[in-house]
């Protein structure tokens, strides 16, 4: 059984402007955050849009299951949903990543009614009985970076990069919107957290980042990378 699992329901085939409406790649599509991340397909400006997704842990035993805009967790034969409010996925760009070790995943998904901003990261840890939110590492990395970058007419984009040391910690993304009316647009700060204490352990700049980890950097963080000066690249978050 490969490590993930996805395919599209895309309604009537035979009519072909419902079949592009309903585009999701039925092999899979790599994060535009983090090229780690299974993307989980965008309905904007879509009719007719549906989603039907499994993505399974490493171990296989697991798999979350994005059906339209909610998700649940399938652990052996058993079905774990939370409420409507907390398994809630947006129609606007989401993208999903498992920890190495199959006991986390994270969602990093947008709320806002454009593909620039609204962005946020949800983290969950499951067990062989239980899924359960990580409450705290968002709003320390948007505490953080808003120290350096005071914007009072916004929040912060935030999003997963990866996972290090199976779940112990994970990469987090701070980007300033492309569109901002705070500056420099598009500049972005990485963080390392500890999942157990939703602790900033490490902070990089855009250019540690990108020679650290450039390899997993989607569409996203690679523009912005490209637009910054050379000066904004070694600018602390």
């Amino acid at each position: 059984m490969p490590a993930r699992k996805m395919w599209c329901i895309v309604p009537l085939l035979l009519i072909p402007h419902l079949a592009l409406a309903s585009y999701c790649p039925p092999a899979g599509k790599r994060g535009i955050w983090s090229r780690e991340a299974t993307y989980l397909c965008s309905a904007a400006t879509k009719e007719g849009f549906t989603r039907n997704i499994d993505v399974y842990s490493p171990d296989h035993r697991k798999a979350v299951r994005v059906t339209n805009d909610h998700w649940s967790v399938l652990i052996g034969e058993r079905i774990v949903r939370l409420s409507l409010q907390d398994s809630y996925v947006s129609y606007y760009p989401a993208e999903l990543a498992w920890s190495s070790d199959s006991t986390m995943f994270y969602i990093t998904q947008s709320d806002a009614t454009s593909e620039i901003n609204g962005f946020h990261t949800e983290i969950y840890r499951v067990d062989e009985q239980t899924v359960s939110p990580l409450p705290g590492l968002q709003s320390a990395v948007q505490g953080h970076f808003r120290e350096r970058h005071k914007c009072d007419e916004e929040d912060y984009n935030i999003a997963g990069l990866s996972w290090a040391g199976g779940s112990n910690d994970i990469i987090i993304i701070a980007e300033i919107p492309p569109d901002s009316v705070c500056g420099p647009r598009g500049y972005f700060g990485g963080y390392v957290i500890s999942t157990a204490e939703a602790r900033i352990i490490r902070q990089y700049t855009p250019q540690e980042l990108f020679q650290r980890w450039g390899k997993l950097f989607g569409s996203r963080i690679r523009e912005n990378y490209a637009n910054l000066t050379p000066a904004e690249r070694r600018k602390d978050p």
